[in-house]
């Protein structure tokens, strides 16, 4: 069977599996280097064409495309930093939501003001996206660690010794 049962916060802060340590570090890590990865190459070619200064204020439709792309994504990643460093309780299933719904809002984007190499872009990134999400939800809807330090749970049934000090 695999249900959950609430524990105390003092008891989950207690428990062996309670912190931000782990796969858990390492998609700390992922979201930034992955965000950091994905962009710099879009950045240092845009760099090259309109140069760092004059790159915010050009309006052409890929640089307008490119900025909206890394608004989505830094607004992503800042939500999900947000949510594991406070320790929200909500940290899982608004974290899946926002790692579900990252190349949709982008594509989304790029259908509304479409060029070539935004379509490129997009479909580059897809599988990327895809490899991404089946790693990264599926840690963040099984982890143990996840559910002990954000939603103060334990699995049912297991040897959940907790050690008071």
């Amino acid at each position: 069977m695999n249900t959950w049962t609430r524990i105390s916060a003092e008891d989950a802060t207690c428990h062996p599996l309670y912190g931000v340590r782990g796969w858990l570090s390492g998609f700390a890590f992922a979201l930034m280097f992955g965000f950091i990865q994905e962009f710099q190459p879009i950045l240092s070619e845009a760099f090259k064409a309109v140069g760092p200064i004059d790159f915010l204020a050009h309006d052409i439709p890929i640089i307008r495309a490119l900025k909206v792309a890394l608004l989505i994504d830094a607004l992503a990643a800042i939500t999900i930093y947000w949510l594991l460093f406070s320790k929200h309780q909500s940290f899982r299933p608004i974290s899946v939501c926002i790692l579900l719904s990252i190349w949709p809002a982008q594509a989304l984007r790029g259908f509304l003001d479409p060029s070539p190499a935004v379509v490129d872009a997009l479909a580059l990134s897809f599988f990327t996206y895809v490899v991404n999400c089946a790693i990264w939800v599926t840690y963040l809807q099984r982890s143990k660690r996840v559910r002990v330090t954000f939603e103060h749970s334990v699995k049912t049934g297991q040897d959940n010794v907790v050690a008071h000090t």
